[in-house]
């Protein structure tokens, strides 16, 4: 007979959830599993104990065995909701809840998995923002990484908790990709392992599809999301795009679409004084020029840029280089598109033809190759 202690204190003193695993289901005084579980999200809402404390306590009925993926999201978001209930009853005030939830993130007593799944909590429930959510997903990975500066984990410990983390069906995709990135940026992740991470990510979604529980639809609607956001950057989403159509989520007049709206959604920085026009170029030009990225990406890239307007004729030929440079300066086609341009400049200084016409005319000879 197993016996699972579920406990934390509360209000100066501690609560215990005993469960005997006496037979298959039945569990000492509540009856049943459901009851257990059902006080302990019941303990979680009304108790004023820290979230890194209900978080631990979590974890806790995670590892015997009593709450699985699905029971433990709902129990994360009940300890988000309380937190939210303090501060609507004046117990707490917001910037003391946030920096409980901070704390949370940054302790090195739950895992990564709770950690984001409690950011996602906070962000759809209103109690967090897309900045603060982003930093919030920062200190998340930072904190591994001081776990491996510090040396009480590996590098690739370290890696395993994000992968882990990113297979799981918990957080959601834009989530993940953030986390992916971080990662990166701490120095936990290098480029190859970034794009299995963001294949990891995409194929948890395609796992879900086959198991029923999501429709390709809905994941399809997921990878749109997070393409339109703003916390994922451009590296990312183009690398998601291509490991949704490798999965079968999604074909390729969508994989067009997709990248489409990742354009779009720089172009909306843009528009919001966000990222400078030059940013959103440069960020544009380091994926064409990178090999994380197939080349009919790239191009659909710089033709969905063409198709944003903040791209003029010289820019584009930038763009159009850096893919030169990205195959090794031996794809016939983009020189030819290369040529092109240079002529349509020389039309456009002799009065022939105008900016926006040549530029249509790219766009065109852009679109022929895909």
């Amino acid at each position: 007979m197993l016996t699972a202690l579920l406990a934390f204190t509360s209000c100066n003193h501690i609560q215990e959830i005993n469960v005997d695993f006496g037979g298959n289901t039945y569990i000492n005084e509540y009856g049943s599993l459901t009851d257990a579980i059902n006080n302990l999200s019941k303990q979680i809402r009304e108790s004023n104990d820290s979230l890194s404390v209900k978080l631990n306590a979590i974890e806790n009925a995670i590892d015997k065995g009593l709450a699985d993926a699905v029971t433990a999201q709902g129990l994360i978001k009940d300890a988000i909701l309380s937190l939210q209930e303090q501060v609507r009853t004046g117990q707490l005030s917001h910037e003391a809840a946030m920096t409980q939830l901070t704390e949370a993130v940054r302790s090195q007593t739950a895992d990564l998995n709770t950690k984001l799944t409690a950011i996602e909590a906070a962000m759809t429930t209103g109690f967090a923002n897309l900045a603060q959510k982003s930093e919030l997903i920062k200190s998340a990975i930072d904190s591994l990484a001081e776990e491996v500066e510090a040396g009480h984990l590996s590098t690739r410990q370290a890696l395993d908790s994000i992968k882990s983390a990113i297979v799981s069906q918990t957080a959601g995709l834009s989530t993940k990709l953030t986390a992916i990135e971080s990662a990166v940026t701490a120095g936990l992740a290098n480029l190859a392992q970034k794009s299995e991470l963001i294949k990891s990510a995409i194929d948890s979604l395609a796992d879900e599809v086959e198991a029923g529980r999501l429709s390709t639809q809905q994941a399809l609607d997921s990878i749109k999301s997070a393409i339109a956001g703003q916390t994922a950057g451009l590296s990312t989403k183009l690398t998601s795009i291509e490991s949704a159509v490798t999965a079968g989520l999604a074909d390729l007049a969508q994989k067009s679409e997709l990248i489409e709206s990742a354009i779009d959604s720089l172009a909306d920085e843009v528009e919001a004084g966000h990222l400078s026009t030059q940013q959103a170029l440069d960020s544009i030009k380091s994926v064409i020029a990178g090999q994380t990225v197939g080349l009919s990406t790239k191009l659909t890239a710089i033709e969905s840029a063409i198709g944003t307007g903040f791209t003029n004729l010289t820019d584009v030929e930038n763009l159009i280089l850096a893919a030169i440079n990205g195959t090794g300066g031996v794809n016939d086609r983009l020189k030819d598109i290369e040529d092109q341009i240079k002529a349509l400049k020389e039309d456009i200084e002799a009065g022939n033809t105008t900016e926006a016409a040549a530029l249509e005319a790219i766009r065109q000879a852009i679109a022929s190759l895909l």
